[in-house]
């Protein structure tokens, strides 16, 4: 199971890194996995995101406020959403 989170997370961080955002993988021995995301043009725009199953089984992104964000399977539209909630844009921040 570890491995599968670490493999959904380590997606995610490629497809941020793609949209111009720093993506760094945790795994801390007594803690869950989580993914620190930045803007890169406004650091102090950042987040941490977490990958778990939901009741169903299915795996899903979530942010620490134990929202969903997105299906682990539905990378662009994860990494999408990241994005916007974290863009540099006048008015930006988490919506």
């Amino acid at each position: 199971m570890a491995d599968e989170r670490l493999g959904h997370l380590e997606r995610l961080s490629d497809a941020l890194s793609e949209r111009g955002f720093g993506a760094r993988l945790y795994a801390p021995g007594d803690g869950p996995p989580h993914l620190r995301v930045h803007n890169l043009a406004a650091p102090m725009l950042a987040d941490w995101v977490v990958c778990a199953r939901a009741q169903d089984g299915t795996w899903w992104f979530w942010w620490p406020w134990a929202q969903r964000i997105a299906p682990a399977e539905e990378i662009d539209e994860a990494a999408d959403r990241i994005a916007r909630v974290l863009a540099a844009e006048e008015g930006g921040g988490r919506r």
